[in-house]
């Protein structure tokens, strides 16, 4: 028995140039990175919640589910990478820049590039102490409090504070020195009370 012949046969299709294939939602191309089209849903997500909070509006529940499934997506695409975007989207002010800047694959790339350098930060040591470093001004006193706090937690990144303080630009007599080195803050408030005392006698 022969096979049946299929429906199609003899049928010709035009062939169809690469750039003539629409794109995808927002100009991804389907079948592209799974990364960058989830990092770009993200942020969209995200741009549409912040909206609302910069009206001093409360954020809607369909944002809301939006921010949650766009999130859930990214972990499962990769692991870890929504804390990390929104790490870098607080300590990187370029990527926050391209978040409203730019739009699409444009902004997908450059946001997986910050997504990927606090990946970077998070197994480097240094990279964290040069942070720690460069965020430590700008904390409130209770806020410092508790990063020094935090910091009791991470016996690698405290040494390597400790021990590099000059290198990170940590200044002697700072409230960064003096939290590094409470006992010699201590010795030296000791030292002046009894120079009081022995004047005052």
């Amino acid at each position: 028995r022969e096979a049946p012949a299929s429906l199609f046969a003899g049928l010709r299709l035009p062939r169809v140039q690469r750039e003539q294939v629409p794109a995808g939602l927002d100009g991804f191309v389907p079948g592209g990175d799974p990364l960058q089209q989830a990092v770009e849903r993200y942020a969209r997500a995200w741009v549409d919640a912040e909206r609302m909070v910069r009206q001093e509006l409360p954020v809607l529940e369909h944002q809301k589910k939006a921010l949650f499934e766009a999130g859930r997506d990214l972990e499962r695409v990769r692991r870890g990478g929504e804390a990390d975007l929104r790490a870098a989207l607080k300590h990187q002010p370029e990527i926050r820049q391209a978040l409203y800047g730019l739009e699409g694959p444009a902004r997908a790339r450059k946001l997986v590039e910050g997504l990927e350098h606090e990946d970077r930060v998070r197994k480097s040591p240094d990279l964290r102490a040069a942070r720690f470093v460069k965020t430590w001004d700008g904390l409130s006193r209770e806020q410092q409090g508790v990063a020094l706090k935090e910091l009791k937690r991470d016996a690698q990144l405290e040494s390597i504070l400790r021990e590099k303080s000059r290198e990170l630009g940590i200044r002697k007599g700072s409230t960064l020195d003096h939290g590094l080195h409470p006992h010699q803050r201590e010795h030296s408030l000791s030292r002046s009370r009894s120079r009081g005392m022995d004047m005052g006698m």
